[in-house]
Formats: structure tokens, C-alpha cells, sequence
């Protein structure tokens, strides 16, 4: 299993547990309120929910990363698609993080899209 599946594996933990806010309102409400900790951003997002999210990430400082698709990040939070999901614990937040910038410099697969990492 690459370092792919295993991030979207844990996405899945963290919303069985409770601690993702998956959707733009969702995210928006949690990024805003200072519960964010992490935003993920399907890769396959149109370009105005890629630019929404970058503005987001600016005006609060949650850092973005990409993963998935929008199938995969609707199916790990019981969605039929989703976008974008915010992480609200940091824990959840920190090993996402770590696991899907080593999948980048580890030269593992990336989705599509202009980057496998985008943040503040």
C-alpha cells in the first residue's frame, strides 16, 4: 500500500472518530473558527474550489494539502464526493502531513494536478 492509500486510510479513521468537517461550508466554518488544522484538496477540484481554498488557507494559515480525488476524499468521509475536508485534530493533521510530503519527496505516485503539495 503506498503512502497514498495509507493517508487516505487515516482520513478515513479520523472521520470515524469525529475530527473532519468534510465540504466547502464545512471546511469554511472550520477554518474560520480556528478548529482547522489541516485542509485536503482533491486534485480533481474545479479551479475556483482550488482558488477558494488557497484564499482560505492565506487569510486563516491552515496549511493544504492535496490527496486524492474527490471520489476517494467523499468515499473515506461518506460522501458521494467531496473536494475539500478540513482535519480538526492536530494529531490526525500531523501524521497526514508527514505521510503525504514524504510521498512527494520520496518520489512516490502523485495525483493529478499541478503539485502534490500546496500550502501557506
Amino acid at each position: 500500500m503506498d503512502l497514498e492509500e495509507r493517508a487516505l486510510g487515516l482520513l478515513g479513521l479520523a472521520t470515524r472518530a469525529g475530527r473532519t468537517a468534510p465540504g466547502q461550508d464545512a471546511v469554511r466554518i472550520a477554518a474560520l473558527g480556528g478548529q482547522a488544522c489541516l485542509i485536503l484538496l482533491a486534485p480533481d477540484a474545479s479551479e475556483g474550489t482550488r482558488k477558494q481554498v488557497l484564499r482560505l488557507s492565506e487569510k486563516t494559515g491552515v496549511p493544504v494539502r492535496l490527496a486524492g480525488t474527490r471520489e476517494s476524499l467523499g468515499s473515506r468521509t461518506r460522501k458521494a464526493l467531496c473536494s475539500q475536508v478540513a482535519i480538526l485534530d492536530r494529531s490526525f493533521a500531523d501524521r497526514l502531513v508527514e505521510m503525504l510530503d514524504e510521498r512527494e519527496t520520496t518520489g512516490g505516485p502523485e495525483p493529478e494536478g499541478s503539485g502534490s503539495r500546496e500550502s501557506k
